[in-house]
């Protein structure tokens, strides 16, 4: 199996093409029927292999990618792009934006961990789920980001640290509005990272008195390092340990939080071994959080507050290894 990490670099070296010659291609999917190509301009595309509509769709243009239906592509065997042997095939054309090559190595991680999935000649019912599904993750990008790269980053190491990183991926959050980063069956976990020294984070009430003794508050410490990792370089760590269906999902919410902060992600790197080491673990019910009386608590929907949990990090941590056995004793090697 390819790394994630050689993924990117073996798109890179792809001959530049445009529709009208024969195209060089990187094969992915089971069975290898869908490509990725590179444009004119560098711009990573993915072709999916379709069959012919019977109902004709309009092509579709977004602020960060374009969708072309039934386009008819000549495709050269190998990735240099040399003449040689070539084929005809019927495809579904994704389009990244030239114009935003901050997005295009997300871009080239999520498309092959979606045509991972997704094997064969695609149904035109298949091609049309799977093409809403891109476009409505893309339509996410337009607004800010909801959360700070300091949160994803924090949320991460957790995934990277984990004993089963697919169970972590199973449970991260499908909303960024999901009260808790990550909800096992029996089990919450809500991520705080800082770069301060202090352990001081913001709290939602309703995190902390949830009325659950299992849920936990995992606390990291971040410390820059122009030689650490970027929420990028890191999410390809934990893609290498991964399902393709579980790759698609960890990209996914990766570009979502992200957001226009995309174009930054390369700026903020951390260092992965200073973080395993801050990383703590205390109940949620632990963290000192105001009291609401109750005469005042029907009219009360939200409150969000900052504690210092520093002293309950060091009297009442919970031992990494009693997570239910979902986090790693010792930080791996990367």
């Amino acid at each position: 199996m390819k790394s994630a990490t050689s993924l990117w670099t073996r798109f890179q070296e792809l001959k530049p093409g445009t529709d009208s010659g024969a195209v060089a291609a990187i094969r992915c999917g089971v069975g290898n029927q869908h490509l990725l190509v590179r444009g004119e301009h560098g711009e990573p595309a993915l072709l999916l292999s379709s069959e012919p509509r019977t109902t004709p769709r309009s092509d579709v243009r977004l602020k960060h990618v374009g969708v072309q239906f039934d386009r008819r592509f000549e495709i050269a065997h190998g990735e240099d792009g040399q003449p040689g042997r070539t084929e005809f095939g019927n495809f579904c054309k994704f389009t990244c934006d030239p114009s935003v090559p901050y997005l295009h190595q997300y871009f080239v991680e999520l498309m092959a961990a979606t045509a991972g999935t997704h094997g064969g000649v695609l149904t035109q019912k298949t091609t049309d789920e799977v093409v809403d599904a891109l476009l409505e993750h893309f339509r996410k990008l337009s607004p800010p980001a909801d959360r700070s790269v300091t949160g994803l980053w924090g949320e991460l190491v957790l995934i990277q640290l984990a004993a089963s990183p697919a169970e972590f991926v199973d449970a991260w959050h499908l909303r960024t509005t999901d009260g808790f980063d990550f909800a096992f069956e029996d089990q919450r976990i809500e991520v705080k990272a800082t770069e301060r020294p202090s352990r001081e984070h913001e709290f939602s009430l309703k995190q902390v008195r949830s009325g659950r003794e299992t849920d936990l508050v995992a606390s990291v410490i971040l410390s820059r390092s122009s030689a650490g990792l970027s929420a990028l370089d890191l999410t390809r760590l934990i893609s290498e340990r991964l399902d393709a269906a579980r790759q698609g999902k960890l990209w996914r919410l990766v570009i979502e939080t992200l957001g226009e902060d995309a174009e930054a992600d390369g700026e903020q790197r951390f260092d992965l071994t200073s973080a395993s080491e801050t990383l703590a673990f205390v109940r949620a019910v632990d963290v000192p959080a105001p009291e609401i009386s109750a005469g005042a608590t029907p009219y009360v929907t939200d409150v969000r507050f900052r504690s210092n949990i520093n002293t309950v990090c060091a009297e009442k941590s919970c031992e990494r290894v009693n997570v239910l056995g979902r986090i790693a004793s010792v930080p791996r090697e990367v």
